[in-house]
């Protein structure tokens, strides 16, 4: 790999992006009332505001940071055209390295999980990466 100079800025900014799609994505006004009740949870959930829950918010915004820093060091050694060409290597990220993954931890469950969680679930992933590798393509 090729010594790659870090925007921490890039990182922060496609980091803060994932957590916005997730807030939008997980409403309760688009997935965030079928997704509680396939999880079993209750949809008071999005009310939380226990310590327990602010500690989870910001194990999530470590997690994107960790995924952004990632994505800057293997898009910053690639040669990318336009746009389009960016959508196509964040859809394959998410394709070879989330779909699959969590593919198999649905598989293997100790409860079988509901199809439509994968998909929701997954989703997210989806769009998450493909807005955060737009972001970065910006910068790099």
């Amino acid at each position: 790999m090729y010594n790659v100079s870090i925007n921490l800025w890039v990182i922060l900014s496609a980091a803060i992006a994932s957590q916005i799609v997730g807030m939008i994505w997980y409403s309760p006004f688009v997935l965030g009332k079928p997704w509680a009740r396939l999880a079993g949870m209750n949809e008071n959930w999005i009310k939380d505001r226990s310590p327990e829950a602010r500690k989870k918010y910001m194990l999530s915004f470590l997690s994107s940071l960790v995924m952004s820093y990632v994505l800057v060091l293997l898009m910053s050694n690639l040669v990318l055209i336009d746009t389009l060409q960016v959508l196509k290597v964040g859809f394959l990220m998410w394709l070879g390295f989330v779909a699959t993954t969590t593919f198999s931890q649905y598989l293997f469950a100790p409860s079988p999980r509901p199809r439509a969680l994968y998909f929701i679930d997954n989703g997210y992933s989806l769009i998450s990466i493909l807005v955060m590798v737009y972001i970065i393509s910006l910068f790099i």
